[in-house]
């Protein structure tokens, strides 16, 4: 398990160009432990991600001060670099009370997520957008890639009890694993699974690669790479334009819209 510290920030909010105005991040570091996050890689981050959580217990008092920077039609991403509702929410509730202030002054905010957990805030919700990230309904390849998110099941149950509740949800693949989708029977089951959680929308993403990730993946999970990343790394944009395609055309094929990260806002 992580190690988890308290920090002082020293600002709350920061300019982004992620297709939001602002950004908020309540922690530094994730406990979910995702191999293939590329967050340490943006924020030069030299420390093992994965091994240390930072609260940013001030956040939600800073929060407070510097809201009044946001327009009333601009977006806050919550959780743009590490997830808002890791393990440690659970505890200091640090994204709850920015969600209840950014509500309190009538602000938009947008929180995506792998966990559950966004779940015991549904009640503050309405008027905010959720996404919450699936790669795989595979609970085995979960556990190998995302280790201490929530399951694949209980991500997909929170999408639906989302939505149920009004709440403007989508679903966000991504990294798609061309190992994995490029097989029609394997994207059929994917999509059927994420249809029946009917998200607003389905955000695909294609797998982000930076330098050192390769050879990071195949120390600590030398099976997993050869079965689910190898071919990512081979992949030039072309191809991944090609599949790309292909999985919108899949997603629409279950009545839902569909959208590309990287070229559309969400």
């Amino acid at each position: 398990m992580p190690r988890i510290s308290v920090v002082e920030a020293k600002t709350a909010i920061s300019r982004t160009k992620l297709g939001f105005n602002y950004a908020i991040n309540p922690y530094r570091g994730c406990a979910h432990g995702c191999i293939y996050c590329y967050a340490p890689y943006v924020l030069h981050e030299t420390r093992e991600w994965g091994s240390f959580v930072e609260a940013r217990q001030n956040l939600p008092e800073l929060l407070a001060r510097e809201v009044r920077k946001v327009g009333k039609e601009e977006v806050v991403g919550i959780g743009t670099a590490t997830d808002p509702y890791q393990p440690p929410e659970e505890e200091f509730c640090i994204t709850k009370r920015c969600i209840q202030i950014l509500k309190n002054t009538g602000r938009k905010c947008v929180i995506q997520t792998k966990s559950s957990l966004v779940l015991r805030d549904i009640d503050m919700l309405a008027g905010a957008e959720v996404g919450i990230t699936i790669t795989t309904t595979e609970p085995d390849i979960a556990s190998a890639v995302e280790p201490r998110a929530s399951s694949p099941e209980e991500r997909l149950n929170a999408l639906r009890e989302l939505g149920r509740a009004g709440i403007k949800t989508f679903a966000f693949v991504g990294p798609v694993f061309p190992s994995i989708f490029r097989d029609p029977g394997e994207r059929e089951k994917f999509f059927y699974e994420v249809a029946k959680a009917e998200p607003g929308i389905v955000m695909l993403d294609r797998f982000r690669v930076r330098v050192g990730m390769e050879e990071k993946i195949k120390r600590k999970a030398p099976e997993i790479y050869s079965k689910l990343f190898a071919e990512a790394f081979r992949y030039k944009y072309e191809d991944w334009d090609s599949l790309l395609s292909v999985l919108k055309e899949e997603v629409k094929k279950f009545g839902l819209r569909v959208g590309v990260a990287e070229t559309e806002k969400w």
